[in-house]
C-alpha cells in the first residue's frame, strides 16, 4: 500500500484532539473520539494491505504477527517499563499496585478488560492511571488477531458473501454498542471489542470494497468537506456526559472514510 498524506493528517486531527481533551481545554469537549477516527483508520489501512495478498495467496499469519510484533513491543514495552519505574518512586502502594497491574495487561494487550473491570474511563480515578490510553491499543491488537482469521475463513468459504458477513458483523456490533451503551454500573460497551468492531469494521468494509471496486468520486472535494465536517462536529460538540460509544462514534468514522475514499 502506497503511502498517503491525507491519512497522516487525519491522524494528526486525531492526536491533537485526544491530547488537546485530556489536557483539559475545554473548547474541545468531544476531544476523545479521536480514539474512534484511529479505529476506523486501523480498520481501513491493515485491511488494504492483507485483503490483497490472502487474494494472491501470498498471505503469512506468522509474518503479519511477526511484522506487528516488531512494530509495537519494543516502543510500548520501553514506554511501559519507564513509566511502572518512574510512578513506583511517589505514588502510594496501594495506586502503585493498580499502575503495575495495568502495566502486565497492556504488556498482554488485555489493558482494555483490565480497565473495564476496573472503572469508568471518564471517571476520577482514571485520571491516576498513566496506562490508561493503552486500552485502545489492546482493541486494536485484538482486532487485528481475530481479522485475518475471519477474513480467510470468509475467502475460502463463503467468498461471494464476504462483505455481506462483515457487514452484518458491524450491524451486530452496533446493536450490542447500543443495548450496553456504558452506565454507572457497566462500562463493557466503553472498553470491549465486540462493541467496538464496528467501528474498525466499517474501515475494513471501505478497503474491501476499493479493492473490487476501485473508483473516484466525481465530487471528491465535496466529499472530503462533507467527511471533515462530521469529524469536527464531534470533537466540538460531544461531551463526557454522553452514553459513549453506543451510536455516537458513526460520525467520526463515517468522516474518516469519507475523507480516505478515493
Amino acid at each position: 500500500m502506497e503511502y498517503r498524506n491525507d491519512i497522516n493528517g487525519i491522524r494528526a486531527i486525531a492526536v491533537i484532539a485526544v491530547i488537546l481533551y485530556h489536557g483539559g481545554f475545554t473548547f474541545l469537549p468531544g476531544g476523545f473520539v479521536g480514539v474512534d477516527i484511529f479505529f476506523a483508520l486501523s480498520g481501513y489501512l491493515i485491511t488494504s494491505i492483507i485483503y490483497p495478498q490472502m487474494q494472491a495467496n501470498s498471505f503469512s499469519f506468522m509474518e503479519f504477527y511477526l511484522r506487528r510484533a516488531r512494530r509495537l513491543l519494543p516502543a510500548s514495552t520501553a514506554m511501559i517499563m519507564v513509566t511502572v519505574i518512574i510512578f513506583a518512586s511517589f505514588y502510594p502502594p496501594e495506586l502503585f499496585q493498580t499502575v503495575n497491574h495495568s502495566a502486565l495487561s497492556a504488556l498482554a494487550f488485555v489493558s482494555n478488560i483490565f480497565f473495564w473491570q476496573s472503572s469508568g474511563y471518564f471517571s476520577a480515578s482514571m485520571e491516576l492511571q498513566p496506562l490508561l490510553h493503552m486500552w485502545s491499543l489492546s482493541v486494536e491488537e485484538q482486532f487485528y488477531f481475530f481479522l485475518p482469521i475471519m477474513l480467510l475463513l470468509g475467502l475460502k468459504y463463503c467468498k461471494h458473501y464476504l462483505i455481506h458477513g462483515l457487514a452484518l458483523g458491524c450491524v451486530l456490533s452496533l446493536i450490542l454498542a447500543v443495548i450496553y451503551a456504558p452506565n454507572m454500573l457497566s462500562f463493557f460497551s466503553f472498553y470491549l471489542l465486540p462493541t467496538r468492531f464496528y467501528e474498525m469494521g466499517l474501515g475494513a468494509l471501505l478497503a474491501i470494497y476499493l479493492v473490487h471496486h476501485p473508483m473516484q468520486f466525481n465530487d471528491q472535494k465535496y466529499a472530503r468537506k462533507l467527511g471533515l465536517v462530521c469529524i469536527l462536529v464531534p470533537i466540538f460538540f460531544y461531551h463526557k456526559g454522553l452514553s459513549f460509544p453506543s451510536f455516537y462514534p458513526l460520525l467520526p468514522v463515517i468522516g474518516a472514510l469519507l475523507l480516505i475514499a478515493d
